[in-house]
């Protein structure tokens, strides 16, 4: 597989994980008929052509639970790595596949945009970053892009258990030592207040909201998220008590 828009190979890579312990199996849990996983791989595989790998990076212990779930996908590949540190994970991956740009992406964000990734992508192979990453779109529809050798610095160099959790961490906190872009999304996506992530009960119970008053067997586009609940701000309020936790949590 080639992608069409560098000669740089691009791999989306997905963490994801069942042993959740605020919202355990969330993956599995169902919006209109179809789980979360396969919802967020649907929205991923509108950007064939974007990428070369489109990757799952799941703990050994859970591959083939996985594997056997999204078998109707033949072109997406699994791969499990260390049950504990996300980070190797990511590293021994592309140890194999060895892809130049890496856009990491979590199982919590069945509405990640596939509009700002496009434009995030084209904006870090533009400006020759090491990492590229929008600081104001509603949370759970973001994303993060690094390079390579970017990746192999942060494999050597973090040591924090945060920092092995979420992979990227060590970027952020070394600017002195890392190209960093940091976009901004305008217009009705400038939300970085609202929550469409699913960690807890309460979000999924949003998610159902969205999927069954949205969802029409096509990926919903975020923009059309975003209207709906500005037309029913009573549903935001459905999980605004849920609070994020930190990174160092």
């Amino acid at each position: 597989m080639a992608n069409k828009i560098s000669e740089k190979s691009i791999g989306f890579f997905l963490q994801a994980r069942l042993n959740s312990t605020r919202l355990p199996e969330k993956l599995f849990l169902t919006l209109k008929d179809k789980s979360i996983l396969i919802h967020i791989l649907e929205r991923l595989r509108t950007l064939r052509g974007w990428y070369d790998y489109l990757v799952v990076l799941v703990p050994s212990q859970e591959f083939e639970r996985i594997q056997n779930h999204i078998q109707v996908f033949p072109d997406i590949i699994v791969f499990a790595g260390d049950p504990d540190n996300v980070l190797k994970r990511f590293y021994d991956a592309n140890k194999k596949l060895n892809v130049d740009v890496i856009v990491r992406l979590t199982g919590d964000n069945p509405l990640v945009d596939v509009l700002h990734l496009k434009k995030a992508l084209t904006a870090h192979l533009k400006a020759q970053v090491d990492y590229t990453a929008y600081t104001n779109l509603p949370l759970g529809a973001g994303f993060e892009i690094l390079n390579r050798e970017v990746l192999n610095m942060v494999y050597n160099g973090a040591r924090e258990p945060h920092q092995l959790e979420h992979v990227t961490p060590y970027i952020r906190e070394h600017k002195d030592i890392f190209k960093v872009q940091e976009l901004k999304a305008s217009g009705i996506y400038n939300m970085p207040g609202l929550r469409l992530t699913i960690d807890e009960e309460s979000d999924y119970v949003l998610m159902q909201v969205i999927f069954d008053n949205l969802y029409k067997g096509e990926p919903i586009p975020l923009k059309q998220v975003i209207k709906f609940l500005q037309q029913y701000p009573e549903y935001a309020k459905i999980n605004e008590g849920v609070r994020q936790k930190g990174l160092k949590e």
